[in-house]
């Protein structure tokens, strides 16, 4: 007689620790869907918008070391106070493969690798004046992008760390503004109290090289780099079920030219079926 035992997401990996997005304790056949929603400011070049992108997300583990996902943005944007546009960000394809996990006296290690490439599925964007945006301020990068970095976590008891390093390549497609490369980093720390409830503090940090306006035509108001210090609190109301709430505060802001960021509040839905 053959039977099948379906579990929770926390039996499966017997690991209780509530993860942020992208950080998922992996096992064989874990499916999860999320929805995640950013809101923030910003300027460039002498134009102002307000963001709001909700990002729908589907990520599939069909071995137990790899997990393959899918992310679709939505952007609801508003340009200088009188434009309002609505358009679909740039797609993305996501890998990660777990390299490395040990569990002993030490505690709980787990070190990976993380890949993905951007699709230019958004359109150029433009101001109230028909002009194309900045390259910051643009609804994708314009560019066929591979991200490829790596990731090392770990926790004992109730504390928990996580840092991951990344560098973001796009090759350009179109003549319109793009971004440029990147390396991005980010670190937490987590304490987790209750099986239910978790508090994260953390820092964000982006190292841009200049985008451009058009081939040969670098952006002046592009570049530069720029750290957040993150916080954020997650729960799980039900099994299976996590809602994360934070917020993104730039604390070091030396951005190229006329160009300024905001603090950026987020909200995240994760469901394992």
């Amino acid at each position: 007689m053959l039977s099948v035992v379906v579990a929770c997401a926390v039996c499966a990996t017997a690991d209780p620790t509530l993860v942020a997005s992208g950080e998922e304790t992996p096992y064989r056949g874990r499916v999860r869907a999320e929805a995640d929603l950013r809101v923030g400011s910003a300027a460039a070049g002498g134009v102002s918008l307000d963001d709001r992108r909700l990002e729908m997300g589907f990520m599939w583990a069909p071995l137990r070391d790899f997990e393959v996902g899918l992310a679709t943005p939505f952007l609801l944007r508003n340009i200088d106070g009188t434009l309002d546009e609505r358009t679909l960000g740039d797609v993305e394809v996501r890998a990660q493969v777990l390299a490395y996990e040990a569990r002993g006296a030490f505690g709980r290690r787990r070190f990976g690798i993380l890949g993905s490439l951007k699709l230019p599925t958004a359109p150029i964007g433009y101001d109230e004046h028909g002009a194309p945006l900045p390259s910051a301020l643009q609804p994708g990068c314009g560019s066929i992008a591979p991200t490829l970095g790596a990731y090392y976590s770990a926790g004992r008891g109730a504390w928990s760390a996580y840092v991951s390093g990344s560098l973001f390549l796009p090759f350009s497609v179109r003549d319109g503004p793009h971004s440029s490369d990147s390396l991005r980093v980010s670190t937490h720390v987590q304490f987790q109290p209750r099986p239910w409830i978790a508090a994260r503090l953390g820092f964000f940090g982006r190292l841009d090289a200049s985008g451009q306006l058009a081939p040969g035509a670098d952006d002046p108001n592009s570049g530069g780099f720029i750290g957040y210090v993150t916080s954020e609190l997650a729960f799980a109301p039900a099994t299976d079920l996590v809602v994360t709430a934070g917020a993104f505060v730039p604390v070091v802001e030396a951005l190229r030219g006329a160009h300024h960021e905001s603090a950026i509040v987020s909200f995240n839905l994760a469901y394992d079926f």
